[in-house]
């Protein structure tokens, strides 16, 4: 199956999910390919997008924090006649469907013969992250964080109040903490493991490396950011940013590279606050070392001071004890009581070697 767009005929393909469940009129969600900008991958209500699957960038849409699927091989094609999304099942002998529900649901379903029922393996929607531009322009959406919206280093949350800073509500966004300078006063943020960006608003070139791609955002006041166009072979292409920058997760794993521009203040600051953190774990991480290293030398000198006293305390014991002869012994240890083996006179009588 294929989702996209023919340039020379003007026709489109998509996916409509149905009016309701028991409807099979066209709803009102579609899944379909964008091709304003840079093309990406889009469920839209209407005329708006509810969710962005992202752009490709050679080996995966740039949605998926990570390109390994044992069931399907995805691919877009873009070439000057059409662009198209499409996907190959790996194994023939497994029956898949895929399907955009009446609530606007992207779900991949696998038949189960044992249970003769369509049984779901993917969804696509299955956070707040998912949710197209959740924390606003220059904000990056992490579900291991709460609250999950945070501003870009270098950018500043636009809500007035401090308290809204927490608050679910963060379709504001953030807005830069220092104007762009543009003409040699900007530099580069690098940011990994991102969902790039919507492309909307995107130029890109195959034919240029990373090096040059930055310079030619450099020349160009409007542009925001940059990053390689194909990620395969080491990265290659240009992919540059105008306007705003929407839509970004942030991935434990996986994800792409993205080059952030700003001030160049704002990016020594970034950089420094960055070096005094290091330094600061350093530290932390020398003090932790010697405490428990202390504690282990301590711990060892009470065990063998427990040892030596233990040991100590079993010697004394067996001093202490007063051995016992009987009289047969005595005797003959003093010669039958031999006034030569007498060594003194004390109040309890004669003492004898």
């Amino acid at each position: 199956m294929k989702i996209g767009i023919n340039f020379v005929t003007g026709s489109e393909r998509h996916a409509s999910s149905w009016k309701n469940t028991e409807d099979p009129a066209p709803g009102i969600y579609t899944y379909r390919v964008d091709s304003q900008g840079y093309p990406q991958v889009v469920v839209k209500k209407g005329a708006d997008i509810l969710f962005r699957a992202g752009s490709w960038n050679g080996l995966y849409l740039t949605g998926s924090p990570l390109p390994v699927n044992p069931l399907y091989s995805f691919e877009l094609v873009l070439n000057e006649n059409e662009v198209y999304y499409t996907y190959q099942v790996q194994n023939n002998s497994i029956y898949t469907r895929f399907l955009l529900n009446p609530s606007g649901l992207i779900q991949r379903t696998i038949w189960n013969e044992r249970t003769n029922n369509w049984e779901v393996y993917a969804t696509s929607q299955s956070d707040q992250c998912s949710i197209y531009a959740y924390c606003g322009s220059y904000a990056t959406c992490s579900t291991n964080e709460s609250p999950p919206c945070k501003c870009l280093e270098g950018f500043i949350n636009r809500s007035a109040s401090p308290r809204d800073i927490n608050s679910v509500d963060w379709s504001y966004g953030c807005s830069r903490r220092t104007p762009l300078a543009c003409h040699g006063g900007d530099s580069f943020l690098r940011k990994t493991g991102l969902k790039l960006p919507d492309t909307s608003k995107t130029w890109a070139n195959i034919s240029i490396d990373l090096k040059e791609c930055e310079k030619l955002c450099l020349k160009n006041c409007s542009c925001t950011a940059y990053t390689n166009l194909d990620i395969r072979e080491g990265g290659h292409g240009c992919l540059l940013w105008f306007g705003d920058l929407i839509d970004i997760i942030e991935f434990s794993e996986g994800g792409q590279d993205l080059y952030i521009r700003l001030a160049t203040s704002d990016l020594n600051h970034i950089r420094s606050k960055g070096k005094l953190n290091e330094k600061l774990k350093a530290v932390i991480i020398a003090i932790s070392v010697i405490i428990a290293s202390g504690m282990t030398i301590l711990a060892l000198l009470l065990y063998v001071q427990k040892i030596m006293l233990r040991n100590t305390g079993e010697h004394g014991k067996e001093d202490l004890e007063l051995p016992v002869f009987d009289f047969a012994t005595i005797a003959t240890a003093t010669d039958n009581f031999s006034s030569n083996n007498i060594l003194g006179q004390g109040g309890f009588g004669p003492v004898y070697k």
